[in-house]
């Protein structure tokens, strides 16, 4: 009796569910192929390039975005390029600029505007005196090149001219000093492919520019040329 009651009770539910597909859980979901597969296609590679350049010039007459000074750390007027500067420029406006920025530390940078000058802004870059290389003076130029670089590119400078930073009378080995340079510049522009179009190292004389050529020419993927400009003052 119980089994016919269990039976009949089946027999009612199925024909309660009749037309209904029971769905089949626990197989696995069909994948669906649409119409059509876009294919991934290669990405246009747009190589950005950086013109770096060596040549003879006078960077107060630099017709970039942006040149960078020789500065001492108190950021006041000096002499070579630092001198040089500040009588390019509206001396008393460039020199309350920088009393406005309280100095600047050794192997940093800051920018200002160039009150007149060719290029729009001056880049202030403190370059280290020269002691005898073991007192971190590597380090601290490039981190002057370096952020001034960055400076630079923050106030949207897409062309820059360095002079020698610390080959004058602060003392630093021209070669030396040429070699941090270039590898500091070569690892930036590496870094950041796109920031620059134009890098030029501005030298005072033919000593300063052929060190330069030389250094950059055994770097592959630094163009060295003179071609620029008119002869100026040296890093400080």
């Amino acid at each position: 009796m119980l089994f016919r009651y269990l039976s009949d009770l089946v027999h009612a539910q199925i024909s309660k569910w009749r037309g209904y597909e029971v769905p089949q859980v626990g197989l696995p979901t069909q994948t669906v192929t649409p119409a059509f597969v876009v294919e991934p296609q290669e990405a246009e590679v747009i190589k950005a390039t950086t013109r770096f350049e060596a040549a003879k010039g006078n960077i107060t007459v630099y017709p970039g975005d942006a040149i960078v000074n020789a500065a001492n750390s108190g950021l006041i007027p000096g002499g070579g390029v630092c001198g040089a500067i500040f009588a390019a420029s509206d001396f008393d406006q460039l020199e309350e600029a920088c009393i406005a920025l309280r100095g600047c530390p050794t192997g940093e940078a800051k920018v200002t505007p160039s009150f007149g000058m060719p290029a729009p802004w001056i880049v202030h870059a403190v370059g280290p005196v020269w002691t005898g290389g073991d007192k971190g003076e590597p380090e601290q130029l490039a981190g002057a090149y370096r952020s001034a670089l960055e400076q630079a590119h923050g106030v949207g400078a897409r062309s820059i001219a360095f002079p020698a930073i610390s080959t004058g009378i602060y003392g630093y080995p021209l070669a030396d000093a040429t070699s941090v340079a270039v590898e500091t510049i070569r690892q930036y522009v590496e870094q950041y492919p796109d920031h620059f179009d134009a890098i030029d190292v501005l030298c005072f004389d033919d000593k300063t520019l052929n060190c330069y050529l030389d250094t950059m020419a055994g770097k592959p993927q630094l163009s060295a040329e003179s071609s620029i400009g008119m002869t100026g003052p040296s890093g400080m």
